[in-house]
């Protein structure tokens, strides 16, 4: 049996579709406690791998993502909050991740940003069991990890 071209295009076309309807746009938002530019590069290397693992499974999965770093003041402030929701209605993101690193992990919220409301809120905490890792590589798994909460949350709503 021989299938036309015509059909196969269709199938593709059909795939694409589907796929591209179920994207997320993400503006993720980073709140250091310190401007990069002043932090010691161990904690700057932890901090990009772990937004560099979010980032690689929002990536993989078909997701449109942009971040951003902000840094002072309280980062638990929902003013903050406010602000960033509103360059990402500005921007066009459908979702915003907040993203707050301490020295064991990461706290994160979820913002549904056309109605302004929070849909999740969690902390994740870095795996020290394997200290044959690296780092950098225990802070990139630890975005994978929040990467996967947050699709989880994402794809129940």
């Amino acid at each position: 049996m021989k299938i036309s071209s015509r059909i196969i295009i269709l199938i593709f076309l059909f795939l694409g579709s589907s796929l591209s309807a179920s994207s997320k746009t993400i503006l993720i938002e980073t709140r250091d406690s310190q401007p990069r530019e002043t932090m010691e590069l161990p904690l700057r290397l932890s901090i990009v791998s772990a937004e560099t693992g979010i980032m690689d499974s929002f990536f993989d999965r078909g997701h449109i993502f942009f971040n951003i770093y902000t840094s002072g003041g309280n980062p638990a402030d929902k003013k903050l909050d406010q602000a960033a929701l509103k360059q990402a209605r500005e921007e066009g993101a459908s979702h915003l991740l907040i993203l707050i690193p301490d020295s064991s992990g990461i706290t994160w919220k979820l913002y549904g940003v056309s109605g302004g409301q929070e849909m999740a809120t969690g902390y994740t905490v870095l795996d020290n069991s394997d200290p044959e890792k690296k780092i950098e590589q225990r802070w990139l798994s630890l975005g994978s990890k929040i990467a996967d909460e947050v699709l989880e949350k994402l794809m129940r709503n």
